[in-house]
């Protein structure tokens, strides 16, 4: 027993000279660190060291951005001396960082007798100090604004209110035609019959009462203290909430949505070179999402917050350390469509979908496994099609097959091995079951036979911006 707490004391004194390589009696002192956010242009890091040994050689930055493995390393710029202050300036025109990235640092110094010391990491993070940002949170998402007043937004009363109201309304009814009846049969007892017509009277107005509340609360909107950032927030919420519920994926860290309510604000934030189209950009890696919306595009807006959540949620199911697995467009851009509108899909996304199976000119699913079209009238049906086909799984296979589906593209895949280990059918065979759904014109497909897969790993080719819903 005692060689055994021996052999780790020994084993923990090995792991605290891994974990600290510099020595106690370092001459090197370290007096300070700083940084400094320079957003969009730079970020500056400095430390101000001492030796007592002799002049300082060398003095390296490390940087650990979270969501990166790699560790970056670079030089810092300082003048040769026993006392210096060495600098680095993280340029984001080369190399950019999002609103919202966040990470530690560190320094590393060395002098010219070999003596090393390291500092303690600190922590930083990238911000947008040129707006005075609002903000929502919860520990699954963070919504920041700076546009829009807190004014109230209407929000009409539920189906399931009405409902609930017409059904009390209902029975009140019924108990009041019974009191009256009863009435009528005890007519010639005074003591039962004003009970009777009491309750009938009490019964026959609580439903001119219901019907009353519920008019007023519809035309009013069932007006509630809501601003333009906080419905953002919730929206986003309400179609997280239903992606967890019907694929089982969950939120693992907290993602970050920056909503500019200015284009040009917008793009002064993006990288460079950003396309013009562009009106949401996703930083998987970061979790963060920079998106364009106006206060006077909020129920726009809406929608185009969840697409981006949806993406940002399915990406971090499917990553892996070696990079994001693929998953083609037909479900990522499905899935994200879906859940702009959760429960109730847009009437607008089914009109292209209906137009095509009128004129047989549906695209065949095996070409939506690749990256859309450029042309915005193929994207929108590509768009509009992905979501029909995400709605046939659900209500063919069940919300366990497509969280499956996910599972799987994680592991890796070619789409018709990963269908076929799922679903029990290839993208063809799915797109036959899928016409005969919809009411189109079967469409002639090659036969493939239906192999056991083999999963292999393949990677996204990028992290280009994904166009939002159209305005």
């Amino acid at each position: 027993m005692m060689r055994c707490v021996s052999i780790l004391f020994v084993v923990a004194l090995a792991l605290i000279g891994v974990a600290a390589p510099v020595a106690a009696d370092s001459p090197i002192t370290i007096t300070s660190t700083r940084f400094v956010n320079n957003f969009r242009t730079s970020l500056s890091f400095q430390i101000d060291a001492s030796s007592r040994a002799a002049q300082i050689t060398r003095a390296d930055l490390l940087v650990q951005v979270e969501g990166i493995p790699a560790i970056a390393r670079v030089r810092g710029v300082f003048a040769p001396g026993t006392t210096t202050r060495a600098t680095y300036e993280w340029n984001l025109y080369r190399d950019y960082l999002p609103p919202g990235a966040t990470g530690q640092y560190w320094w590393e110094i060395q002098d010219a007798a070999g003596n090393q010391s390291r500092s303690s990491p600190q922590s930083f993070r990238v911000e947008d100090e040129a707006h005075a940002w609002k903000q929502a949170a919860d520990s699954k998402l963070a919504v920041y604004w700076y546009m829009g007043a807190d004014t109230l937004v209407a929000t009409s009363t539920s189906d399931s209110t009405n409902v609930i109201g017409l059904f009390f309304a209902v029975m009140c009814a019924l108990i009041a035609l019974t009191s009256i009846s009863l009435a009528l049969i005890f007519r010639k007892r005074r003591a039962r019959l004003s009970v009777f017509l009491l309750v009938a009277l009490c019964a026959g107005a609580l439903p001119l009462w219901v019907f009353r509340y519920l008019g007023e609360a519809n035309s009013r909107g069932d007006a509630r203290p809501i601003g333009f950032g906080q419905a953002l927030f919730e929206h986003g919420i309400n179609a997280l909430a239903f992606l967890e519920r019907d694929t089982g994926v969950t939120v693992e860290r907290q993602i970050q949505v920056y909503v500019y309510g200015d284009r040009g604000d917008f793009f002064n934030a993006l990288e460079p070179g950003a396309k013009e189209w562009t009106g949401g950009r996703a930083f998987p890696e970061y979790n963060v999402v920079l998106i364009d919306i106006a206060p006077s595009e909020l129920e726009w807006g809406k929608g185009a917050l969840a697409h981006e959540l949806t993406h940002q949620v399915i990406h971090q199911k499917i990553r892996s350390p070696l990079g994001e697995l693929s998953l083609p467009p037909l479900i990522d851009e499905g899935l994200a469509v879906y859940y702009e509108s959760p429960g109730a899909p847009d009437p607008q996304r089914v009109i292209p979908l209906k137009r095509a199976i009128q004129n047989d000119a549906l695209i065949p699913l095996r070409s939506l496994t690749k990256a859309f079209a450029a042309d915005s009238t193929v994207a929108t049906l590509s768009y509009a099609q992905s979501l029909s086909v995400v709605d046939f799984i659900f209500r063919r296979y069940g919300r366990d097959k497509m969280a499956q589906l996910l599972q799987v593209f994680k592991q890796g895949g070619l789409p018709d091995d990963v269908f076929v280990q799922v679903l029990g059918v290839n993208i063809d065979g799915l797109e036959v079951e899928w016409r005969k759904d919809i009411g189109a014109k079967p469409r002639a497909v090659p036969s493939r036979s239906l192999v056991t897969p083999t999963a292999f790993p393949t990677f996204s080719l990028s992290t280009e911006a994904t166009p939002t819903p159209s305005r």
